[in-house]
């Protein structure tokens, strides 16, 4: 009686171990002794040694071999419908991790093993194709993942393997998808790259400057290449379900094509700053700078990059209103740069007939660049976005600045300054102002500007009237300045009146009161009296 309650027991203990163990094991006696269900647990415990130990994907490969809970018939013995195969969690029998990669190779692992088990059965087609398309979705989130975390090429890898799988099933929808993130992918590349992009005005870093952007627009072409494909593959295909993934695909087109053109304009603002630089000219020379001013990988130039952009948030429709007014905004911050640099050149031609033609050049620049900015100024409203309405602004006026000495410096100067006091729109909104009026009857609180751009745009106004003054101030002076010559070789009418244009419209002493106001602007400045002074 001493050992009488120890067979129970153990009894007991094996039969709710049956619940969750082999299905080979609940067809064994029962009243097996001691000994020999001792050497049964210590050779399950073994197995499970075997499993826990066993290597995970990606140099850590899964020994489905080593691990199978039933023992699989011998290669002689023919297959019978005796034998069960062991269920697929089984196969992930280890360590409870929270490691994405393991995990989710391992899932890989497991869906690979499903359907080859499944390959030759057609009475299992349905169970391959729902298979297939849980590792397309495994593979996916995969390269998802690997992504976020910069792993680029073992995340192309990855959606590689989605594709694969979502095209042996004809899933359309999901392959548009991979090919859009392997887009993703490398224009995230591509943005890293540029983030690392040296000042644009120093020529001393010409060398890391080049072979940085040449990489980043490698990049961008290559995303262009993949959502080529992702809109091929919508194209191709029809019903419903294609409308959302041709709205996406374009999104994206459209995204990756503005960025890639705001690139290019960083570049040729760089190629502009080294032309000027005298020292870079003569390390280079004219010729090498011009060759690094090459297109992207596929011929696209500044202009192409972001019309082609602005064409498909166009196409969008109201959806990308914001998007494509931003790309107006690029698309005019490209004409201002030809605009200043074709005006910058018209000295260095000796010829009558060039210098006319450069000068029908600036002003088709400059008067697409207004255009732009008008109608980037139909979406950008200082009831709602108050920063990029005063943004716009300042560059209208600070273009017409620059062109004063090319062209009519009167009508420049008076124009820069009549651009800069419509800011008063954004700033007298609270004050029961027409735009003021529209808010309280919309109910909605307007924004307000930030204290970077009201600070800039005071600095810019009072710097403006400054010069304004200066200038009229030197123009009563009986010796002319260089400056007035060369405003009366540029503007022959203007020169033969013999009167300072700026003493026409403005009189010195209200340029002055005009300054001594700009001075006392702070915060959100008040503008009215400005304006006032301007017009009476």
């Amino acid at each position: 009686m001493k050992y009488g309650r120890k067979p129970t027991k153990k009894s007991n203990i094996r039969s709710r171990s049956n619940l969750a163990g082999d299905g080979a094991d609940a067809h064994q006696d029962r009243s097996t002794g001691s000994e020999r269900k001792l050497k049964k647990e210590a050779s399950s415990k073994s197995r499970q040694i075997e499993v826990i130990h066993s290597n995970l994907p990606n140099g850590h490969a899964h020994k489905f071999e080593t691990t199978a809970a039933t023992p699989k018939p011998k290669a002689d013995v023919p297959y019978s419908s005796s034998y069960v195969p062991p269920d697929i969690l089984f196969y992930l029998t280890r360590p409870v991790t929270v490691d994405w990669e393991a995990n989710l190779s391992a899932a890989v692992d497991c869906y690979s093993a499903a359907i080859n088990a499944f390959s030759g059965l057609s009475e299992c087609s349905e169970n391959v194709e729902s298979t297939m398309r849980k590792k397309g979705w495994t593979c996916n989130e995969l390269g998802r993942k690997r992504l976020a975390h910069g792993l680029v090429k073992s995340a192309e890898v990855s959606f590689a393997l989605a594709i694969e799988s979502f095209r042996e099933v004809k899933d359309l929808t999901n392959i548009v998808l991979v090919h859009c993130n392997l887009g993703h992918g490398r224009r995230a590349a591509a943005e890293a790259v540029a983030a690392k992009l040296p000042p644009e005005d120093d020529c001393d870093y010409l060398t890391p400057f080049v072979q940085t952007i040449a990489e980043a627009k490698f990049l961008y072409g290559e995303a262009l290449k993949y959502y080529g494909l992702a809109r091929r593959e919508v194209n191709g295909g029809n019903g419903e379900a294609m409308s959302g993934l041709w709205n996406e695909v374009h999104t994206q087109l459209a995204h990756t094509y503005l960025r890639l053109g705001m690139l290019l304009a960083r570049e040729d603002r760089f190629v502009y700053a080294c032309r000027k630089n005298k020292e870079a000219r003569g390390l280079v020379g004219d010729e090498d700078v011009t060759d690094r001013n090459s297109d992207s990988k596929d011929g696209t130039s500044t202009k192409d990059a972001i019309t082609k952009a602005l064409i498909l948030y166009e196409s969008l429709g109201k959806f990308r209103a914001q998007e494509a007014a931003f790309a107006q905004f690029q698309l005019a911050g490209h004409h201002r740069d030809s605009c200043v640099s074709a005006a910058n050149q018209v000295d260095a031609f000796g010829s009558k007939k060039i210098e006319t033609s450069m000068f029908q050049k600036v002003k088709l620049h400059a008067s697409l660049a207004e255009l732009y900015w008008q109608k980037s100024l139909d979406f950008y409203k200082p009831e709602t976005h108050v920063d990029m309405f005063l943004g716009i602004l300042m560059e209208r006026s600070a273009l017409c600045s620059e062109m004063a000495a090319s062209l009519n410096q009167n009508l420049m100067i008076e124009q820069a300054l009549t651009y800069l006091l419509e800011g008063r729109r954004a700033f007298n909104l609270s004050d029961g102002g027409e735009g003021g009026d529209i808010a309280a009857h919309q109910g909605t609180q307007r924004e307000r500007p930030s204290e970077v751009i009201v600070a800039k745009f005071i600095l810019q106004i009072q710097k403006l009237l400054k010069t304004m003054l200066s200038a009229a101030l030197m123009l009563t002076k009986p010796s002319p300045t260089a400056f007035a010559v060369n405003r009366a070789r540029r503007n022959p009418d203007s020169a033969n009146n013999g009167e300072p244009s700026a003493a026409k419209t403005c009189d010195i002493v209200k340029l002055k009161e005009m300054y001594r106001a700009s001075l006392q602007l702070q915060g959100e400045p008040n503008l009215e009296q400005l304006y006032k002074l301007w017009v009476s």
